[in-house]
């Protein structure tokens, strides 16, 4: 019984570092949300990344990846026309709004 009480303790003690990075949101039946960085800028946009690891910009369909599906990611625009792709602090892609491609 004291080796399951270590466990527990370890564990606890492990998810409170990276815990008070991320805000978890709550819907109004109480069901918990992925949780979201705060550090977004207040100048970016956020979109959901679907199902098949595509996500709306624009009115169109871009493919990202299908391993950040159902993730938050940010997007900043750094010059006209041109998009940085974030996840979390990470920039995965650069997005041209003219001809929607992405590149890394």
């Amino acid at each position: 019984m004291n080796s399951a009480v270590e466990v527990s303790s370890a564990t606890h003690s492990f998810f409170d570092g990276p815990v008070r990075h991320f805000t978890l949101h709550v819907r109004g039946g109480g069901d918990p949300i992925t949780p979201v960085v705060l550090n977004t800028l207040a100048t970016s946009k956020t979109r959901l990344v679907s199902n098949g690891g595509c996500f709306h910009f624009k009115k169109q369909v871009v493919f990202l990846s299908q391993a950040l599906k159902q993730e938050w990611i940010g997007l900043e625009e750094i010059d006209d026309g041109l998009w940085s792709v974030h996840f979390c602090d990470v920039v995965l892609a650069r997005l041209d709004e003219r001809s929607f491609t992405l590149q890394t």
